[in-house]
């Protein structure tokens, strides 16, 4: 996985509902339940808060051990399929509180992804196979496993992404010519 890759999934997943309109971008399926803007919020700040630790890992980086591995394959393959995942109970800081725009956080995103073009660039090729962030459910990450993890988020949220614009054409009236 490549930087330039999850870039890519980030133009893309921002397309899909940069023409919305307001009602349908706030559009929820039910109370409890995210709406786009929320989804976009929380990729913004698992990225954000992935890319501080990392940082801060680097300092002193650990071995990935077998059970790191094995946790890290089963994340990833639960991530690309569209069985719904919650946020773990010790990683609320990265649930959505949206008080912003789209446009407000596609400026987040930008700057996140600044921070981790400037790790990657930093980075030593020693130090990318190492631990430098702790998932709280599948261990240690080295740089490429996160970039996997980046990508597989991305993905897994395009799923919920297509199933509230599936949702929200049913039931939001909008402008012509919107979509």
């Amino acid at each position: 996985m490549t930087f330039a890759s999850i870039e890519g999934q980030k133009t893309e997943i921002l397309g899909l509902i940069e023409r919305w309109p307001a009602s349908r971008l706030a559009y929820r399926q039910s109370e409890d339940a995210w709406c786009a803007l929320h989804v976009i919020d929380h990729l913004v700040k698992v990225e954000s808060g992935v890319i501080a630790e990392a940082r801060r890992g680097l300092l002193s980086p650990q071995r990935i051990t077998v059970r790191d591995r094995l946790g890290f394959f089963f994340l990833d393959r639960a991530f690309r399929s569209r069985m719904k995942v919650k946020v773990p109970p010790s990683a609320t800081r990265v649930l959505p509180d949206l008080t912003c725009s789209l446009e407000v956080l596609r400026e987040r995103w930008r700057d996140s992804r600044t921070e981790l073009a400037q790790l990657l660039a930093r980075g030593k090729p020693a130090e990318l196979e190492l631990g430098v962030f702790r998932h709280p459910v599948s261990g240690l990450m080295n740089i490429p496993q996160i970039l996997r993890f980046f990508s597989a988020h991305i993905h897994h949220h395009g799923y919920q992404i297509a199933r509230i614009a599936e949702a929200s054409e049913r039931t939001v009236e909008f402008p012509s010519g919107a979509t």
